[in-house]
């Protein structure tokens, strides 16, 4: 009965841990979207789409991580920036070596 009790314990705290760290990633990336709605198109805002594009690789929702990848290069061309550009394509590689597609992730 003790044993049966700790593992109920240990299954609750490990579900409800995962739940709250998702919920903390979540509050993350809406903090970083709303900085980047509030920073002029500079610097800082490059440094933002990648936290942010970052962030939903980690959470494994790489669609998304892909078009703020694509935010990145776009306002980069715009300022025509290459440190940027090449940074955009840094996310196009992760997002493909995430996707498990090694050979495209090589291109980049």
């Amino acid at each position: 009965m003790k044993t049966r009790n700790i593992k109920l314990l240990l299954f609750f705290w490990l579900l409800f841990g995962y739940m709250s760290l998702q919920a903390q990633e979540i509050s993350k990336i809406d903090s970083l979207k709303d900085l980047v709605n509030r920073t002029p198109i500079k610097s800082e805002r490059f440094k933002l789409y990648g936290q942010i594009s970052l962030e939903y690789i980690k959470n494994s929702q790489l669609t998304l991580a892909f078009n703020y990848a694509d935010s990145l290069r776009l306002t980069a061309e715009k300022l025509k920036d290459g440190n940027e550009i090449a940074n955009a394509q840094f996310f196009y590689g992760l997002i493909a070596r995430y996707k498990g597609q090694q050979d495209e992730a090589l291109n980049y």
